[in-house]
């Protein structure tokens, strides 16, 4: 019984001490602030029944384009071949979110070029654009 007791009281005790060794060293700030993110919004991209070019350069890990939802029609998203039947439709008041995954060991990160990609909206219609850049 006394054997039990203090194998308990050593595990308690080990728990303990690496509880307080994490709450004792906190991440450095350097490694916080490292990788900063910055979110860049574009102005509205008004549709005129043509492919549009998101930006005319620029480069993001993370791009969220939203139908707006006062839209007569869906939009599309895709490259400069993008049309009223091509591309990936965005319903009104919908979004399509684009991600790559961070990779902080990447020799070349993977970002997309906001000069590649396209969007069709109908004369009238609305796009928002907004890019997150981590790298």
């Amino acid at each position: 019984m006394k054997q039990n007791r203090i194998s308990v009281f050593i595990a308690v005790a080990l728990i303990g001490v690496i509880a307080a060794a994490f709450v004792a060293s906190p991440p450095k700030a350097s490694a916080q602030t490292s990788n900063p993110v910055s979110v860049v919004t574009y102005p509205d991209l008004t549709g005129n029944g043509a492919a549009q070019r998101i930006a005319s350069s620029g480069t993001c890990r993370i791009i969220d384009v939203a139908a707006l939802p006062a839209n007569n029609a869906a939009v599309r998203i895709g490259d400069i071949n993008v049309g009223a039947s091509r591309g990936l439709p965005i319903a009104p008041g919908g979004y399509v979110h684009f991600e790559f995954p961070y990779d902080p060991g990447a020799v070349f990160p993977h970002l997309y070029s906001l000069a590649s990609m396209y969007v069709y909206a109908a004369s009238g219609d609305k796009v928002s654009v907004t890019c997150q850049l981590a790298y």
